[in-house]
């Protein structure tokens, strides 16, 4: 009877899916919807004046924009670098621009920094980094998703190629750009004076190896999709590790688009570049994992990597299992190389229940509902958790 049930809800939240997927970037719209929107973002990129510049290293590839902002301004330029939510994924190297980016430029063009901006984005097969809606943080993984893993290489030649200021590189994130710019600056923090992550996650305890690190953290009090706790809980651990240049804004009655209000106050850029990488900040090295951790990572995950967030799920060390619909029948047991699991509990649709249904079992230290975990489809008012990481949802 569990089976039964548990397999109508996946069917009512998949014809569900199938009818919101076309609502959101790179989802399968209708043709007429589609060119609305590619004639959006190519609008936006015209305004800020962004140049589409794919970075390549090997057979890798991490599409971003670029533009150096006031470059007759005396001096080398910042970099900062921009990671979007999960809605914008995709292959387009033009949806990453819709939320936030306008307002950055903004504030660029008016305050005359010399800024070199950088926007990426991430596949919609991919995450910037684990996602996890409730309880604690998402820990740190052996190894970032592949875009992720390119970031640091993208700045270091960037530095290079505009001569930039190695000891003024920033980064910013909102949704899951932010949970991907704390993993970043957690594997990488001699490479960024200062980071701005927007109601994202993080892992309280690479907090040590942050703690010479400029960081403002902006969060709604009323977010139904990423927990407000979650940054309450990295901002204590930073300063429990003795972090003294760290701020935390939390917005009253605002909800999961905290970056609203952040990135169109110019105190929070004014914050931002007067910023400057510490001398121990250079020093700084991130979490060290054993090759054997490495290695059980490298051969995790299985599955298909399908529309549905990956097949993959289940137990990595074993080779993948189901997982399907992100994860959800494979989910679970994270200390056996699963991970974040599928349908915690398919979120407001069925009232927050059926929590067993994937994302495995807390106790034995599944996370449960990533990347669906994120809210599923906000846009229709929410299923919550849900089906896993449907690309350009959430």
């Amino acid at each position: 009877m569990k089976c039964s049930v548990r397999m109508i809800a996946i069917a009512v939240c998949a014809i569900a899916a199938s009818q919101a997927y076309a609502q959101f970037p790179g989802g399968g719209a209708p043709q007429g919807q589609q060119q609305s929107q590619t004639e959006k973002w190519q609008k936006i990129l015209k305004d800020t004046e962004l140049e589409q510049k794919p970075f390549v290293k090997g057979e890798d590839k991490l599409n971003i924009c670029q533009h150096l902002y006031n470059k007759d301004q005396a001096g080398k330029p910042a970099i900062l670098v921009f990671l979007h939510g999960i809605g914008e994924r995709g292959d387009n190297n033009l949806a990453q621009n819709e939320l936030g980016v306008s307002d950055i430029v903004k504030n660029i063009r008016d305050q005359k920094q010399k800024v070199v901006l950088i926007t990426c984005q991430c596949p919609s097969s991919e995450l910037w980094a684990p996602l996890h809606r409730g309880g604690s943080g998402a820990a740190l993984q052996p190894l970032p998703s592949k875009s992720t893993g390119l970031i640091p290489d993208m700045i270091e030649a960037k530095i290079k190629e505009f001569d930039a200021d190695p000891d003024r590189v920033y980064i910013t994130g909102l949704s899951m750009g932010g949970y991907g710019t704390w993993d970043t600056i957690s594997r990488r923090p001699d490479l960024f004076a200062a980071a701005i992550p927007i109601c994202g996650g993080a892992d309280p305890a690479q907090a040590p190896v942050l703690k010479d690190m400029a960081i403002s953290i902006f969060h709604g009090d009323r977010d139904n999709l990423v927990p407000t706790n979650l940054s309450r809980e990295m901002f204590k651990a930073l300063e429990d590790a003795g972090n003294k240049n760290v701020k935390l804004t939390i917005y009253e009655g605002v909800e999961h688009n905290s970056w609203e209000k952040a990135y169109a106050d110019p105190e929070t850029f004014k914050w931002l570049f007067k910023q400057k990488r510490t001398e121990a900040g250079k020093k700084a090295k991130g979490k060290v994992f054993t090759e054997e951790e490495i290695a059980a990572a490298r051969q995790g995950g299985g599955g298909f990597g399908g529309m549905f967030g990956g097949m993959g799920g289940g137990m990595p060390p074993m080779g993948g299992g189901m997982g399907g619909f992100g994860g959800g029948f494979g989910g679970g047991m994270p200390p056996m190389g699963g991970g974040q699991g599928g349908m915690p509990d398919f979120g407001a649709m069925f009232g927050g229940g059926m929590p067993n249904f994937g994302g495995g079992m807390p106790p034995m230290g599944g996370q449960g509902g990533a990347p669906g975990g994120m809210g599923g489809f906000p846009m229709m008012g929410g299923f919550g958790g849900g089906m896993g990481g449907f690309p350009g949802m959430g």
